[in-house]
Parts: C-alpha cells; sequence; structure tokens
C-alpha cells in the first residue's frame, strides 16, 4: 500500500483533480486516524508499523496544490483491531479537511456503520448534489464539502455565478472608459495601494507628457503667430512711411467720400421763422454724386497751402478748416482737381440739404426737437463754444458727419432771399449748416444764410462733391 501511496502522490500537479478512494479497516489511537491494510490483520510481529495516519495523506495533496481534492474513506471499524492495539474509542475521531477538499467518510466522528456502498459522490451530476442526496440515503455518513462545485456530468445549463466585483475594480472599469489624466489620479488617491498602480502612473507620465508636448507646440505657435504679426506690423509700418512719403512728394490728400444716389426730397421748410427757407418745394437730385465724409481738415488744407507755398496753419490737422473764404474753398477744390484728375467742386445747396436729410422729413435729421440735435451735432448748448475735431459725434443714415454743426459749410450756389427768387448778388454766397456757435434752431436741415465770397469767419468751413 506504500508503494501505491508513492506512485499516487508522483501523479500530483497543480492542474489535477485528484481522487483517493480508501475500502478498508481503520482505527483512531489518540485522536489520530489511521488507515490499516489487510495485512494488518496478518502480522503478528508488528502490527503497528503497517498503519497510514489519514491525515497526512491529505496534508500531502493539499501540498501538491492540486485544483481539486476529493477524499472518500469507506472504513469498517473492526473489534478485533481495537483489542490488538489496546485502543477503546470507536470510529475516527474528527478530521482536519485542508482547502479545496471534498471529504465523505462512511460514518460521522467517533461512529460506525456498515459500509459506504456506492460513491456517495456519483449519486448526482455534481459533489454537491451527490452529497446532498447521499445523506438523504445514509444519514450517518460524514460529508465536508469545499466551496467549489465539481461536476461529474456536464448539465444542461449552469446556473452562471456572478463574480464579485469589488470597488477598486468598479473605479478601475471607470478609468479606462474614461482613460484621462484626472481618471487615473483619482484612482490612485482613492487606491494608493491598488493592484493595477503602475498601470495608473504609467499612464499619468504618458498623459503629463503630452500636456508638455502640447504646450511647447502651443508656444511654438504663439511665438510663429507673433512674429507673423510683427512681420505684418513692419509691412503696414513701411506702407504708412510709403504713403506718407507719397503724400509729401505729391503734397495732397484726397478726401474720404461717400456715394449719394438720385432721389427725391422736400427742400425748404414751411413752418420756420426764417422766410429764406421757404416755400417747402419738391426736389429731384437726377444723378449720382460723392460728398465728403468729413469736412475739409486742417491737415488736407494745409497740403493745398504748402503747394501754394503759402503759410500753413498751426492748429491741429484733425479740427475742420476754418477762416477760409469762398473763394479759398473754391480755389482748394480747383487745385485738388488738377492734382487727382477727378473733378471735385463745393455742393450746390440741393445736394447739401439731400445729404443732410439722408430721406428724413423732419425738420432736424434726429426729429422734430433740436434740443436731440446733440448725438449728432456741436452747437451752442454742447460745443463749450469752441471748435471739435471731425467725426466725433454720430453719422447720419448715409454716413456722413457734421453736417448740422461743429462749422457752418459753403455752398456753390449765389444766394437767393428765398426759393421763389433769383440771385441779385453773385457776390453772396450760399452757407448751410449751423457751427458750434449756434442756437439749437439753427442746427436744423433747411437752416441757410449768406457771406461775401471774399469774407473769413471763425466757425465756417466746407466740404467737397464729385459730380
Amino acid at each position: 500500500m506504500i508503494k501505491a501511496l508513492r506512485k499516487f502522490r508522483d501523479t500530483l500537479t497543480k492542474k489535477s483533480i485528484a481522487l483517493f478512494y480508501y475500502s478498508g479497516h481503520s482505527i483512531q489511537i489518540k485522536g489520530k486516524n489511521y488507515l490499516l491494510p489487510i495485512d494488518t490483520l496478518n502480522d503478528s510481529k508488528d502490527p503497528s508499523k503497517m498503519k497510514i495516519e489519514l491525515q497526512a495523506i491529505l496534508n500531502v495533496m493539499e501540498r501538491f496544490s492540486s485544483r481539486k481534492n476529493m477524499v472518500l474513506i469507506d472504513n469498517i471499524d473492526n473489534r478485533v483491531l481495537r483489542k490488538k492495539f489496546e485502543v477503546k474509542e470507536i470510529g475516527l475521531s474528527k478530521i482536519k479537511v485542508p482547502k479545496n477538499t471534498d471529504l465523505v467518510v462512511t460514518n460521522k466522528p467517533n461512529s460506525i456503520s456498515l459500509y459506504l456502498g456506492k460513491s456517495a459522490l456519483s449519486t448526482g451530476v455534481s459533489n454537491k448534489e451527490g452529497s446532498h442526496s447521499f445523506k438523504s440515503i445514509d444519514p450517518k455518513a460524514y460529508v465536508k464539502l469545499s466551496k467549489n462545485t465539481f461536476y461529474f456530468r456536464v448539465p444542461n445549463s449552469v446556473k452562471k455565478v456572478k463574480p464579485k466585483v469589488s470597488k477598486e475594480d468598479v473605479l478601475w472599469a471607470s478609468t479606462l472608459k474614461k482613460n484621462t489624466l484626472y481618471a487615473y489620479k483619482t484612482y490612485l488617491v482613492a487606491f494608493p495601494l491598488g493592484k493595477h498602480i503602475t498601470v495608473a502612473k504609467t499612464n499619468i507620465q504618458g498623459f503629463e507628457a503630452k500636456i508638455e508636448l502640447q504646450k511647447k507646440i502651443d508656444l511654438a505657435l504663439k511665438e510663429k503667430k507673433l512674429q507673423e504679426l510683427k512681420k505684418q506690423e513692419i509691412e503696414k509700418q513701411r506702407l504708412r512711411t510709403k504713403l506718407e512719403a507719397k503724400k509729401k512728394e505729391n503734397l495732397y490728400i484726397e478726401p474720404e467720400m461717400v456715394r449719394v444716389f438720385p432721389g427725391k426730397y422736400k427742400m425748404g421748410c414751411s413752418t420756420c421763422s426764417n422766410r429764406n427757407e421757404r416755400p417747402l418745394h419738391y426736389v429731384s437730385i437726377k444723378d449720382i454724386f460723392s460728398i465728403g465724409k468729413y469736412e475739409v481738415s486742417n491737415a488736407e488744407y494745409n497740403s493745398y497751402l504748402l503747394s501754394m507755398k503759402k503759410q500753413k496753419s498751426d492748429a491741429d490737422n484733425e479740427l475742420p478748416v476754418v477762416n477760409v473764404s469762398w473763394e479759398d474753398a473754391s480755389a482748394y477744390a480747383l487745385w485738388l482737381s488738377e492734382k487727382t484728375g477727378k473733378k471735385y467742386t463745393l455742393p450746390t445747396e440741393s445736394q447739401w440739404e439731400y445729404a443732410n436729410r439722408a430721406d428724413s422729413k423732419t425738420k432736424y435729421y434726429c426729429g422734430n426737437q433740436g434740443s436731440k440735435s446733440g448725438a449728432y451735432a456741436w452747437g451752442k448748448n454742447n460745443s463749450g463754444l469752441v471748435l471739435h475735431k471731425i467725426g466725433q459725434k454720430k453719422p447720419n443714415k448715409w454716413g456722413i458727419y457734421d453736417l448740422s454743426g461743429n462749422v457752418s459749410e459753403w455752398c456753390i450756389d449765389d444766394y437767393r432771399a428765398d426759393y421763389t427768387q433769383k440771385s441779385h448778388n453773385k457776390h453772396n454766397k450760399v452757407v448751410r449748416g449751423g457751427s458750434f456757435l449756434s442756437i439749437s434752431k439753427d442746427l436744423s436741415a433747411s437752416h441757410r444764410f449768406f457771406k461775401r465770397d471774399t469774407s473769413r469767419h471763425q466757425d465756417i468751413g466746407f466740404r467737397l462733391v464729385q459730380n
């Protein structure tokens, strides 16, 4: 039997399923259980040398870490052997069952029965079913099963046992799904000694490396953009310098112009106190013309003075030119036409009022109340009685600035006392619009008066048109 046990031991592996079946005599001596081969009965010299300890067999099977061990003991209690070994205990003592071991014994500890009969675990599909069936047949048997179920025959369906998932595994699955730096850092905070910390730390290093790389790329792109902007600024400066050089060379500055399209409007005023604004009558503008977006500035007029070798004004270049006569303004228009090859003139009265109204039908561009004209015009009430830079107030609907205030403006027409009469003095020229010295009622679209063509005034300037 010793040889058989050694051979059995040599076949055990970690992947094996081991079955140990013993049918024969057994005895309990001082709390230990021994298996006795049949030869023991006939050994007259020293029968104690033939006994084999059951626990030793179980321990050997456990040491080899088989996947599962099944031990079936069909033991017979022999009175002759108990007398021979001088023991009083009957049956076997309680057996210490190792992990992953199923144990079935004919009788319960310290008791005896006749025999095991057929294999207990073969009475069902699985070891659990077999043990349950066997217990119903022989309730005196001792059965001890491990947690692992073993199937003798493959059942039609096996109930799937949902594996228990730890909180760490749940978080790790979520971390892998998200696959973000924050997710991996969250995992490390929750499980600093977790089983996935190596992968988590490696992935964190990868993300941080990518972030650093992206920072370098962004910095490089930003630097590249700054260089491009710098080049653009250098090019703009070059063009500005070239333009300034051209201006100095040609000594003229063309005004910004606004295109005005044909139309019909009511010119004059029927309710105004000034009779020279009457009667209210229809005027048709039949041709497209362009009018200065701003009044002619000191910068523009100084280029003319320098070209004519005259003393230029020391006033701010962005202020509208004033103290210029009708003749001065007409001479400037002729000079600019010669320089540019374009025909510039002073506007007619009808052109000026048409541009001022910009489709409005009220007394003032902004409505019928002169008190509201402050948003569009510099007058006595808001100018502080000083001249202001061009383009500081709102433009009208067509994008034209300062038609109603800041400076009154020369027109090309000879003055008529009203719109029904003819001009009686070719030296009296029309002046339109109010100025920074005007009261509210003189900021209206129809306001008109005259000055001598040679006179100069601190609040009269002009703008040009192209027909």
